[in-house]
């Protein structure tokens, strides 16, 4: 389970479990490497600027057109895939190597782990339809999971900021030398 709170105007702070950041990494680089293995067949030829060649075959990249864009062409493809690699990005580069306490210092940022991880559920989700059931099982909790990542962030990021008590300032300071 992971704890949002929001301290000041922009930062958002988030409390992962042991090991959830771990994998949390692996499942966010392994959409990267995805993404990566599908520029890689990108051609220039055609119109002298990266493009697909053909329509994406992989169900996971498959469900994240669908959803960004429906009845994307490959004509689109990079539009809707390239913005997807920067927030991957953007949410591994804010991930601790050590630790569980995650810090976003901006609405941007926020934003980018809504994209990332949302988009990593549906990827997910399209590999459990094609999954033996006890794979599709462990996906389905994994889903669920960030689901619930992503919606408490959201709610945490838009909600109003408050003042923020000296003491909850001391113990987040407290939490940090413990993780770090």
């Amino acid at each position: 389970m992971i704890c949002w709170d929001r301290v000041g105007d922009h930062l958002v702070l988030g409390v992962f479990e042991r090991g959830e950041v771990g994998r949390l990494h692996s499942y966010l680089t392994g959409l990267r490497d995805l993404l990566d293995d599908r520029f890689a067949g990108y051609s220039s030829r055609e119109l002298g600027m990266p493009f697909p060649a053909a329509e994406a075959t992989d169900p996971r990249l498959r469900a994240i057109l669908r959803r960004r864009s429906a009845g994307v062409s490959r004509w689109q493809e990079p539009e809707v895939l390239r913005p997807l690699r920067d927030a991957l990005n953007a949410v591994l580069a804010t991930l601790p190597e050590r630790g569980g306490i995650v810090e976003l210092h901006s609405v941007d940022v926020a934003v980018a782990w809504t994209r990332a991880l949302t988009d990593l559920r549906v990827a997910m989700s399209a590999a459990a339809r094609e999954a033996d059931p006890v794979v599709a099982s462990r996906t389905r909790f994994t889903t669920r999971w960030l689901k619930s990542v992503v919606r408490t962030l959201d709610a945490t990021s838009t909600k109003q900021a408050e003042a923020v008590p000296q003491e909850l300032v001391d113990s987040v300071n407290q939490v940090r030398t413990y993780w770090i």
